[in-house]
């Protein structure tokens, strides 16, 4: 080997071709072997790994979730259905921001017409603020161009073991039929048991309805809303965008809100809550952390049709009285 190398440095041409076969050599065979070590660990890679288990752990559950299992079996979902009808304005084409744009006196439109009344008073040239019901579309009642039926969707909680459910007026107003859907019916195209109106209240946007039943049914409790203080967790449970037993939590926010001027608000003294609540939520229960009913999810205050962190809800107390008197 020495021999070789000093034959090697008497030719220097020589012995840098051989110096780069050498390397070129040792740099193929490192390479090969290098690729036949990483296929074979590619191939048996897994070999050693230990197979994933589903635990067998679980996590306390907290009171959120104890909540909505006590009080998600009484809370239902309302499909309503408004027929076609012969129109008295039959070829008037319809104001497409009737439902959302604030009405002031004097533009034209009827305070009775059944279209949303609420605003901040800004016109329809502005309808940036406005207080938008819960359909996920249109009014009960309000048909299209074509005088198709139209659906609207709702939600509600049952009161009474015979059948009674609570709900909002608007949720049932004018609709030719009712149909409700409990959390334990499946979930088929059927839209669910025939209800009918039992009593309606437009002054506080409350109605009851009832379903026929051959057993008792889960009910809610109700909560004294007058014990709720500004910063209290609430829960709001629905079905947004037709999303069934939808659970939602915040907090009040505030108390005592009347969202439509003069006479028309005098009876309303809604709870405020940052509880996520959307078109369908409309007539959920608002519940406090003793699983308690509090109030009656009604509107938002919203710039887009959704949740922008603003929603009210009819205060329990008030349900009892409009109930009992």
């Amino acid at each position: 080997m020495n021999s070789f190398f000093a034959r090697l440095r008497k030719r220097p041409l020589v012995s840098t071709f051989a110096v780069l076969a050498v390397m070129t050599a040792a740099i193929l065979v490192g390479s090969y072997t290098a690729h036949g070590v990483h296929g074979q660990e590619s191939k048996n890679s897994s070999a050693d790994a230990t197979p994933l288990k589903i635990p067998t752990t679980t996590v306390a559950p907290n009171a959120f979730a104890q909540i909505a299992r006590e009080v998600g079996p009484a809370v239902v979902n309302i499909n309503t259905r408004t027929l076609p009808k012969e129109s008295a304005n039959k070829g008037k084409r319809p104001n497409p921001h009737a439902r959302m744009a604030p009405q002031q006196p004097g533009d034209g439109e009827d305070e009775g017409d059944g279209q949303d009344q609420q605003g901040q008073g800004q016109g329809q040239g502005n309808f940036q603020d406005f207080f938008n019901r819960f359909f996920g579309g249109q009014q009960p009642g309000e048909q299209d161009d074509q005088g198709q039926e139209r659906d609207s969707l709702g939600s509600g909680f049952i009161v009474d073991a015979k059948g009674y459910i609570i709900t909002n007026n608007h949720v049932v107003e004018k609709a030719d039929e009712i149909y409700v859907k409990l959390s334990s019916d499946p979930d088929t195209t059927d839209l669910g048991r025939k209800a009918r109106v039992i009593g309606t209240d437009k002054a506080t946007d409350l109605a009851v309805i009832k379903i026929e039943t051959d057993k008792p049914l889960p009910t809610v409790k109700l909560g004294n809303s007058d014990n709720t203080a500004v910063g209290d967790w609430a829960i709001a449970i629905g079905s947004p965008f037709s999303l069934s037993q939808t659970v939602t939590a915040g907090i009040i926010s505030a108390k005592n809100r009347t969202i439509e001027p003069g006479a028309s608000g005098q009876f309303q003294h809604f709870i405020q809550t940052d509880a996520a609540i959307n078109p369908g939520n409309s007539g959920g229960p608002l519940v406090n952390m003793n699983g308690e009913v509090i109030g009656v999810n009604t509107a938002i205050f919203t710039q887009s049709s959704g949740y922008q962190g603003i929603g009210f809800a009819m205060p329990s107390n008030t349900v009892v009285q409009c109930t009992t008197t």
